[in-house]
């Protein structure tokens, strides 16, 4: 077997890979130990006794299940009237159960809680300027319609803009949202609708939009909450809500850095951070990384997703969660499973089912993603192109050997050669889960995780022409899988956040049928968002891939929403580089 963290020869597999995991255990405790000044991450049980400390779970369980509200996210953003203690004991004085009357139920509610989104008010970003998006507007002044949108979607920053109104030492004891310590930052964007809180990778494609607003100091208060959990956690969680301290999402803070400081160059801000970039880094190559073997020759360690301490119902989800488990024999895997599916941004999709058509069949920890292993790969171009401009020449260099390791890994596991694609990998099975399409088998492009892209490109060209995805007047649908699983991660919704990226990493390219097609599939997209914007007056979290005026997509477990943060941000960004014909 030939190890991929050393690539040194060997004859016997049994001892080798024993030799490969130790040489990973020296590896990554070489790189934990690197910044001895810095605090210990955090034990992870503590984000599971801040969430008991919030949620008394009979309450939930009653709560849920009566289905007060049709939508279980709203009861567990409600604030506390009073401390949770005094809340338990009412609930107990009242004898209520799953078998209570639901008007009962519902008064307990109403005389402990306030409203969902009591946490948070609205704010005005103080960079934003009702003139700094005037130049894209400008630059598309052919199209009256296109740059009234570009104008709307920038004043939609205002009423994305949120701030925590509990400090964070009183917010754990009365509302499920949490603000990170050692920040001066307590105001975020959110995405909208149900969504009150800043999630983690939709910010990404916010940010996008945010740096074509100019707003620059808006971008960097959003990085140092998220530094600032980092330091507390070891990680960012899927958003900052207690009940999701359980799981994180895609890691794309090295490239939300990316993208601040192409707008900002402020590299003071990057020196200043760079060891907790490594150390959310070291936390996804700690708790998220598993063995393949290839051909009992080669071994690579590789990212999947996961979760922690998730033996119960998602609080947010509980009532759903719970009849899916039921009668499985296996709950608190099923619960497991779903969380992971959670922080993989993908809730849910038959990518992560055994069975399309059984949410039940779940088993995303088993799935190495050719999504998140791109943009760990990215995530390792960049701390090593970052420790070269800081000086820091021997984190460069292992970096840069991390990012070449990396690309052999998704080459040699996740291409598909005879396809002309990657494919998601089963760590069980050590095979391809299936031949599937789903728009994140092209993130490679995006995060230039190419090999020979001169002869990888056209491969995977003629793999998407074959493949059905690109027939649709709005965009390329995350799935063709839908039929089935009526989940919203399946046909025929297209999501922005993939949409951008199949489009930017065809567009990055020096193909020039890339570069047209990433034109094309932008100008449908973005013209069937118009249409919607036209009709509606709102945008869309996603959109329905058949319908050329710009329909909502659907399915899942809750209506789509409006607002939305990743969908302006994608747009913007397009519209920025150009890309509309």
């Amino acid at each position: 077997m030939q190890s991929c963290l050393r690539r040194r020869p060997t004859r016997r597999c049994t001892i080798l890979v024993t030799v490969w995991s130790c040489l990973a255990v020296v590896l990554f405790n070489l790189r934990a130990n690197r910044n001895t000044n810095h605090p210990k991450m955090a034990d992870l049980s503590l984000s599971a006794n801040l969430l008991n400390s919030h949620f008394y779970w009979p309450i939930l369980d009653v709560v849920q299940r009566a289905r007060i509200y049709p939508d279980g996210k709203q009861f567990v953003d409600m604030v506390l009237k009073h401390p949770i203690d005094e809340v338990i004991k009412d609930f107990e004085l009242r004898g209520l159960s799953t078998k209570s009357n639901k008007e009962d139920i519902a008064k307990f509610v109403k005389d402990n809680y306030l409203p969902a989104g009591s946490d948070v008010k609205a704010v005005v970003p103080p960079d934003w300027q009702p003139d700094s998006i005037n130049r894209l507007a400008e630059s598309l002044a052919k199209e009256p319609a296109m740059a009234n949108w570009v104008q709307s979607l920038h004043k939609l920053w205002r009423s994305l803009a949120k701030e925590a109104i509990l400090s964070s030492s009183s917010i754990p004891h009365l509302s499920s949202l949490i603000m990170p310590s050692g920040t001066d930052s307590n105001w975020f964007i959110v995405p909208g609708g149900r969504f009150r809180e800043l999630f983690y990778w939709d910010t990404y494609w916010t940010m996008q939009g945010l740096a074509v607003s100019g707003m620059h100091s808006t971008m960097k208060s959003i990085l140092n909450i998220m530094l600032a959990f980092v330091t507390q956690l070891g990680y960012i969680p899927n958003c900052n809500r207690v009940y999701c301290l359980n799981r994180s999402q895609p890691p794309m803070l090295c490239l939300m850095f990316e993208t601040y400081l192409k707008a900002t160059n402020d590299m003071a801000f990057l020196r200043e951070n760079y060891h907790l970039l490594e150390r959310e880094y070291d936390w996804w190559m700690s708790e998220r990384t598993s063995t393949v073997v290839i051909d009992y020759k080669y071994s690579y360690a590789m990212n999947h997703y996961g979760s922690t301490e998730s033996s119960r119902p998602r609080p947010e989800s509980y009532r759903e969660d719970w009849e899916t488990a039921s009668g499985s024999g296996e709950p608190e895997h099923i619960y497991a499973e779903l969380a992971a599916a959670c922080e993989s941004g993908q809730d849910f999709s038959s990518r992560w089912m055994a069975k399309p058509d059984s949410l039940a069949s779940v088993e995303t920890s088993h799935i190495v993603p050719v999504d998140l292993n791109a943009i760990m790969h990215r995530n390792e171009q960049l701390l090593s192109e970052w420790a070269g401009l800081l000086g820091f020449k021997a984190k460069m260099h292992l970096y840069a050997d991390s990012a070449e390791i990396r690309i052999n890994a998704i080459r040699n596991v996740l291409w598909n050669n005879a396809t002309g694609c990657w494919f998601d990998w089963h760590l069980e099975k050590q095979a391809p889960v299936s031949n599937r399409f789903y728009a994140s088998n092209l993130v490679p492009l995006f995060t230039g995780s190419t090999h020979s892209p001169e002869t990888t490109v056209p491969q995977v060209l003629d793999y998407l022409d074959k493949s059905g995805a690109l027939v649709y007047p709005a965009g390329v649908p995350f799935s063709l899988s839908g039929n089935q699983s009526h989940q919203q991660w399946d046909f025929p919704n297209v999501w922005p956040p993939y949409q951008h990226m199949l489009v930017t990493g065809l567009a990055n390219t020096s193909n020039k049928r890339a570069r047209q097609l990433a034109r094309r599939l932008a100008t449908g997209w973005l013209r069937a968002g118009l249409a919607a914007w036209r009709r509606d007056g709102v945008m869309h979290e996603k959109y329905d891939c058949r319908l050329a005026d710009g329909g909502a997509g659907s399915g899942g477990e809750y209506a789509s929403q409006i607002g939305f943060g990743w969908t302006n941000g994608a747009v913007l960004d397009l519209l920025s580089k150009g890309l509309l014909d």
